[in-house]
Formats: C-alpha cells, structure tokens, sequence
C-alpha cells in the first residue's frame, strides 16, 4: 500500500521505527557507560591493589617510575570519563532527535482523528504523574530535572576518581622531599 491509500498505517509504522530508535539509543547509552565503569573500576582495582603491594616504594628514591604508572593509569581512567561522557551525550542527543520525529508523527495520526481527545492524553498523563509523585512526597524537581545530567555526573565521578589516582601517588612520592626542604628552613 502507498502512503497516499493508507495514511494511518504509515504514520504508525514511522512512529514505531522511531521510538524503536530513540529506545536503541538509551540501550547503546547504557552498554556504552556499563563498558566504561568496568574499565574505570578494573584499573582503579588494579592500581589499588599493586599501590597495596608497591606503596612504600614510592617513598624511595630509586622507584619514581612506579609513581609513573599510578599517573599514567589515573590519566587513563580521565580519558575514559570523558568518552563515557562524550558517548553519552551522543546517545542522547540521538534519542531525542527520534522521539521528536516520534512525537510529529504522533501529531499527524492525531490530526486524523480530529473529532476526538487524543491529543490530551499526555497533558493528562503528565498532570497525573505530578499529583502521584507529590502524593508519595518525593521530590517535586525531579520531575523537571534533566536525565542526560545524572548520566554526566556519573561520569564527572569517574574523572575526579581518576584524578586522585594522579595526585595521590604525586603527593606520596614528594612528601618526603616536601618535608626535609620544610625542616631546613624551619631551622635556619
């Protein structure tokens, strides 16, 4: 059948293939960020667990490479939140692109059927949803809160994650110089 003997049947098909597409696209954001953490978190505990086994080397003189590593994997674990970043927003930035597309198809079968209510089903959705969740006393902004912002701030975690394993093998390794050069000034 053409678009021209069967309106409604096209329109229901576009907005199925785009809200399977907005779906696709939360799912992809969700891989992508599980992918990341296990990365992030199997460096971060392997760099914990040798830091166990290596952490008074630092302290020595003659092992500043291992102080190395330890910034080299903080640095890793940085760049890996700003790609789960990037990703993330990515993904969203698509998914709303097809619900968008989703909702003007919605509009267009809606406009077939003029002589009835459809098009107050959300509105009506919505004010429900509002009057439930202030019901249940949970917090009223979460409603108008931004879902693409927790998924940064997931990432936002990972990347001060990975920047203390910089600074805290960088702190330990010149401590010690940082000290003696305070004590001879402290006693002159």
């Amino acid at each position: 059948m053409s678009e021209r003997s069967d309106p409604q049947s096209f329109l229901q098909a576009m907005y199925k293939e785009q809200c399977d597409q907005a779906r696709q696209h939360e799912n992809m954001r969700q891989q992508s960020t599980t992918l990341i953490l296990t990365l992030s978190g199997s460096i971060a505990t392997a760099a914990g667990a040798t830091f166990a086994l290596t952490g008074k080397h630092l302290l020595d003189s003659e092992a500043p490479w291992l102080m190395t590593i330890y910034v080299l994997l903080g640095a890793l674990i940085m760049k890996l939140a700003q790609l789960g970043k990037r990703l993330s927003l990515k993904h969203y930035e698509r998914n709303k692109l097809h619900v968008e597309r989703a909702r003007q198809y919605r509009r267009r079968l809606i406009n077939l059927f003029q002589a009835t209510d459809y098009h107050e089903v959300n509105k009506d959705a919505d004010k429900e949803h509002a009057k439930e969740w202030a019901e249940d006393r949970l917090d009223p902004s979460i409603i108008k809160a931004r879902l693409h912002q927790y998924w940064i701030d997931i990432f936002r975690f990972v990347g001060y994650f990975g920047f203390a394993l910089v600074v805290i093998p960088i702190v330990l390794a010149t401590a010690p110089t940082v000290t003696q050069i305070l004590k001879s000034l402290l006693t002159k």
